[in-house]
Order: structure tokens, then C-alpha cells, then sequence
């Protein structure tokens, strides 16, 4: 990506990627949000919204998820829809950035060979079992509808084998940043910055 360096941030759902980007963007980095971008597809106008609504026939997001969450095959469709749209709009912000150094928030990073797009990567994690706890207090969810859902991605132990850096999110906030910064410290160190 010629004098930037990208970074993609991915992890599991409920595993503290939003914790990581949002101390990124706080402290003045240029992060970009995949699940952003997929909201905004979904706005009139967007490069996609024509092309969802024709295919599923609305394009209300929450009866989208409904129809796709259950049927891997709609499921797919919508994803060859969103990820180029998302891919696209990722490479030109990318292109554009006046920043050295830019973050690509992306749950499903590897999964939609995103990563293509990064020099390195970091995967946040923690164990299963917080894990689970967060998502069920965040969504609300039942201990099995949390498992399920954790269950429908990549496994954290492949992403964090395929991940440059790691993040441990099992402890507490200062922890957390403290890893943040030796990654920085570490990028910096490359002289990328």
C-alpha cells in the first residue's frame, strides 16, 4: 500500500475488538469500520442498496438478518454482495487516507480474505467462556444462542494463529492498552510510521 501501513483488527464476536479501535481512534488513529460500511450499504444511494433490495425484496436490515442467519445460502448471497461493496470502499479510504498508518476494523477478516489488504494483523481474543458471557449480556441472548453464534465463525485459535500480533482482552483495561501500545511500539520500531 505504498508508504501506509495497514493493520487489520479482527477477534471473535464479543471479544473487544470495538474496545481496541475505539482507544485507536481516541488517540487520534484512522480506523476504519467494516460493520459500518455494511450499514451504510444499506442507506439509498450506497453502491449496493439497489441490489439487496432486489434481491431480498426489502431492505430492512434486522429482516435481512433474520432471512440470512438462518439459510447459508442467503447468507452467501448477501455476503457477494456486501464484501466487495465493503472491500471497495475499504481500498479507496485506504488510498485516500493522509494518515501513515491506517486500522481495518474487520470481524470476519481472514474469513473474506481481507487481510489482503493489510500489512499485518492483529487478532483480539480472550477465553470461551467470557466470551460467552459478554455476547449473552450484550444481545441478551441464552447461553446456546450465544454458543451458536460463536460458532458460525472462525474459530480465535486459527485467527490468532494467522494473526501478526495478538491481544489478550481477558484481563483488565490498562492491560489491554498496554498491549495496544507495544504493538504501536513495535510498528513504530519498523519505521512505518
Amino acid at each position: 500500500m505504498g508508504s501506509k501501513t495497514v493493520i487489520g483488527i479482527t477477534g471473535g464476536i464479543a471479544s473487544g475488538k470495538s474496545t481496541v479501535t475505539n482507544y485507536l481512534i481516541t488517540h487520534g488513529y484512522d480506523v476504519v469500520d467494516a460493520d459500518q460500511i455494511v450499514h451504510q450499504a444499506y442507506e439509498e444511494g450506497s453502491g449496493c442498496y439497489k441490489l439487496i433490495q432486489d434481491t431480498f425484496h426489502t431492505i430492512n436490515r434486522h429482516e435481512i438478518g433474520q432471512l440470512v442467519f438462518h439459510d447459508a445460502s442467503k447468507r452467501q448471497l448477501l455476503e457477494s454482495i456486501l464484501h466487495p461493496y465493503v472491500y471497495q470502499v475499504m481500498e479507496d479510504h485506504i488510498k485516500h487516507s493522509r494518515h501513515h498508518l491506517v486500522f481495518l476494523d474487520v470481524p470476519l477478516l481472514f474469513e473474506t480474505h481481507f487481510d489482503q489488504l493489510c500489512d499485518k494483523t492483529i487478532c483480539v481474543y480472550l477465553d470461551e467462556d467470557r466470551q460467552i458471557e459478554r455476547l449473552m449480556k450484550r444481545d441478551n441472548l441464552s447461553r446456546d444462542e450465544a454458543k451458536n453464534r460463536i460458532d458460525l465463525q472462525m474459530p480465535l485459535v486459527q485467527k490468532k494463529a494467522l494473526a501478526t500480533y495478538t491481544i489478550d482482552n481477558s484481563g483488565y483495561l490498562e492491560d489491554l492498552e498496554g498491549q495496544i501500545l507495544k504493538i504501536l511500539e513495535d510498528v513504530n520500531k519498523d519505521g512505518t510510521l
